[in-house]
């Protein structure tokens, strides 16, 4: 078997407003025996606000601090201000026009004028994005073309690698690992490579956002009828919130025998309380995202189904069939009021009987 040659790399983000020269951050870098630098855009490199001849000066200054020193610039990586906007995921097109042609690219130039790689972050979907089906649908599809132009454009360049950073919350994809495989199946579908780059802190959010169990929708319900205080748990969309506090002010009885939410009365397809726990136990999925098909089903009306990483349960409310529009998107994504999973995973939610289902890593470590 032969094993790749592995570098330990020194991201320079580090000398940011201290050592900004090429030559000082270098010799730092060379003083601890290290000769590799990931150049970080926050240490003055940033094509969005550094002037042109500037920064053809300053691929001088890191030709001659390489000459010197021995350490090399190996990796270019955005920095916090481009991560602080929408950018690639902008509502404008003109904004995601100028993050990709007029920052995304020019950092590619200055890569590609040292030999070296480039990854970046720079998109999110906002709130007002993430509450329906088709707006979600639309940003992800147009983010996914974008990435495939930025791949083309990389490879044309000669540039060694491409990547993107993965993240931890729902607006800013991929956020779990299944997310992760769509959005590399997604962009390598251009036919240039593209990569990922892991952040290790990043693999800590995403049990914020998973989906809620029966007995936590249970007690939160019961909470917020004696505090009155919005539920500390990840419904998805707004949409979803409204009915939980529909669900919580509707004065049914939270049951006990199953854990899940109950009502005196038999379950209707417009009684709030139905609705909301269909849409967390019997999602919908899209057809190129299908899930597994649900077993038989067992005792107490429940759908056992098994989906990866372990068992979901859905309850079986033959009354209602219009739960998938309150559902933003399916299991791997943002705006779902069903995303589950390990964490930095995620699972597809297990369908209701009757449904149509639907349904490398980088170098850099910061």
């Amino acid at each position: 078997m032969t094993f790749p040659k592995v570098y330990l790399a020194v991201d320079n983000c580090f000398a940011s407003k201290r050592w900004t020269a090429p030559a000082e951050w270098a010799a730092i870098v060379a003083d601890l025996g290290v000769t590799c630098v990931e150049a970080s855009a926050d240490n003055e490199c940033d094509s969005l606000y550094a002037d042109g001849a500037y920064l053809g000066e300053w691929l001088d200054q890191c030709r001659r601090a390489a000459d010197a020193t021995g350490v090399h610039v190996v990796n270019f990586y955005s920095g916090h201000g481009t991560y602080a906007t929408l950018g690639l995921g902008h509502g404008d097109r003109r904004c995601r026009d100028r993050i990709q042609h007029e920052w995304i690219e020019r950092m590619i130039d200055l890569a590609a004028a040292l030999g070296a790689g480039e990854g970046f972050y720079c998109h999110a979907f906002d709130q007002k994005t993430l509450q329906t089906r088709e707006t979600y649908n639309a940003a992800e599809e147009e983010l996914y073309s974008r990435l495939r132009q930025i791949a083309q454009y990389a490879a044309a360049k000669g540039l060694p690698t491409i990547g993107l950073e993965q993240m931890y919350t729902p607006h800013q994809i991929p956020w779990t690992i299944d997310g992760a495989e769509r959005l590399l199946r997604e962009v390598f579908a251009g036919g240039y490579p593209f990569y990922l780059s892991l952040d290790t802190g990043h693999q800590v959010g995403q049990r914020r956002f998973l989906r809620p169990t029966e007995e936590q929708i249970v007690q939160r319900v019961k909470e917020y009828r004696t505090t009155g205080r919005t539920p500390g748990m990840w419904l998805g969309t707004e949409r979803a919130n409204e009915m939980f506090r529909n669900l919580a002010a509707d004065g049914v009885r939270v049951g006990e025998t199953s854990g899940a939410v109950l009502s005196d009365r038999p379950p209707a397809a417009d009684r709030p309380e139905t609705k909301f726990a269909l849409a967390f136990h019997g999602g919908v999925q899209r057809p190129r995202d299908r899930g597994p098909a649900p077993a038989a089903a067992g005792a107490g009306g429940f759908v056992r189904g098994r989906a990866r990483g372990g068992i979901l349960s859905a309850p079986v409310h033959p009354g209602v069939s219009d739960a998938g529009d309150i559902l933003g998107h399916d299991g791997h994504a943002a705006g779902h009021p069903v995303a589950a999973g390990r964490v930095g995973g995620a699972l597809a939610p297990v369908r209701a009987p009757g449904r149509a289902g639907a349904g490398r890593t980088g170098r850099r470590v910061r």
